[in-house]
């Protein structure tokens, strides 16, 4: 049996750099990335080479790798951890999940989302819960 018999997740980090890096959004949290590129790469001549290396610590490389049962929340208005970033890392899972969207909500606590987790984390079957099923 496995140790961890499920998870919740709300804006999973270090994820899809390459992504962050196009889209524009690496500010704050990923703000690395353009600081690394402006002052060690202006030319652009390794940014294969570069998100290469990124790729060995991208949690969307990690997330098949899952196997119990996912709560996902995503805030819908997040710029810390771009929403795309946080779909790539939820599209990776293979294991049984459910994913709660939060429209107007970014990178902050969502009480609705602490709200579920308690029911998901109570719920006597993981895999039945995130599937639909029972609840308790």
């Amino acid at each position: 049996q496995d140790l961890i018999n499920r998870a919740a997740i709300l804006f999973p980090f270090l994820s899809d750099f390459k992504a962050v890096w196009e889209l524009g959004a690496d500010t704050q949290a990923y703000e690395g990335i353009r600081y690394y590129m402006h002052w060690f790469d202006p030319r652009g001549e390794r940014v294969d080479e570069v998100f290469g290396k990124l790729a060995y610590v991208d949690s969307v490389n990690f997330a098949r790798l899952v196997r119990c049962p996912v709560l996902f929340g995503t805030g819908l208005a997040d710029e810390v951890c771009p929403v795309p970033t946080q779909f790539a890392v939820y599209n990776a899972l293979t294991c049984p999940k459910r994913h709660l969207l939060f429209e107007g909500f970014g990178h902050e606590e969502i009480q609705a989302f602490d709200d579920t987790i308690i029911d998901f984390f109570d719920a006597n079957d993981a895999r039945a819960w995130v599937s639909g099923g029972a609840c308790s």
